[in-house]
């Protein structure tokens, strides 16, 4: 009877050359190079129990690395891949943390039901009616929804981008239009100044002209009471400079309705 670290179809022992252990679905184990002859005879059922493994391609099985015997005998300078001696240095097993606590090969499937990573014993014993992708799948999957979300956010720095270039332009014409309406409204109380200068002077010039007008009024009644033999002749002149004054006043308003006008514009 053979013992665990041989083949049970050729008797040799595993390497991790062409005699390497490879996992079938159903839980036996078989070297890679009896399980490449019995496919090339087209037979893909196990050696021990006749159970099929034609859904599993020969390069897809997992490697059953405990059953690789430690020294000469299990060492071999072949590397997985097939290189040959000189070819490059030994494959290294896997990391402990990659291998199934139940059935101690690698892990290469995850179950998105259950969110779980698992080998594919497990897949095919415990997840028959779950969403099980390979660890390839998987890692291609999480590839696309990263780059999909970083396709999202490029898309939303974009948009957000282009809001402040408007909100930046906005923000310019409102600034040129409070420092066109600045200056408008400093031309306007410069104007309104003059306007009211203009004003004054005309206001006081009225007002000294009625000022004279009125003195010269009260003089000549003044003398028409001391001479009132002349009290016909006095009264007659002074309506005429009451006339006269009255016509004054009239044109000096009217060039005060002008000013005032004018500074209205």
């Amino acid at each position: 009877m053979s013992d665990i670290f041989t083949c049970d179809l050729c008797c040799e022992k595993f390497n991790e050359g062409e005699r390497k252990p490879l996992n079938l679905p159903c839980g036996h184990a078989t070297c890679r190079q009896c399980l490449k002859k019995h496919q090339e005879m087209n037979n893909k059922t196990c050696p021990d129990c006749r159970a099929d493994w034609s859904s599993a391609p020969l390069d897809s099985l997992s490697v059953s690395w405990r059953l690789i015997p430690a020294g000469p005998a299990g060492s071999s300078a072949a590397v997985v891949g097939g290189a040959g001696a000189g070819g490059g240095a030994p494959a290294a097993p896997p990391a402990q943390e990659d291998m199934c606590s139940a059935h101690d090969i690698r892990i290469d499937a995850h179950c998105l039901t259950c969110d779980v990573d698992m080998c594919n014993i497990c897949a095919i014993q415990r997840h028959k009616t779950c969403s099980v992708l390979s660890r390839k799948e998987k890692l291609e999957a999480e590839l696309e929804a990263t780059v999909n979300e970083a396709q999202t956010n490029l898309r939303a720095s974009e948009q957000l981008e282009r809001k402040i270039d408007d909100t930046i332009s906005i923000l310019t014409e409102i600034e040129v239009a409070a420092r066109e309406a600045a200056e408008h409204c400093t031309r306007l109380k410069r104007e309104n100044a003059e306007s009211l200068r203009q004003q004054r002077a005309v206001l006081n010039q009225v007002e000294e002209i009625a000022t004279t007008d009125t003195k010269s009024v009260q003089t000549k009644l003044n003398l028409m009471k001391t001479f009132p033999n002349q009290e016909e002749e006095g009264a007659t002149a002074a309506c005429k400079r009451v006339v006269s004054i009255s016509e004054r006043l009239q044109q000096q308003i009217g060039k005060l309705e002008t000013i005032i006008s004018f500074g209205k514009i």
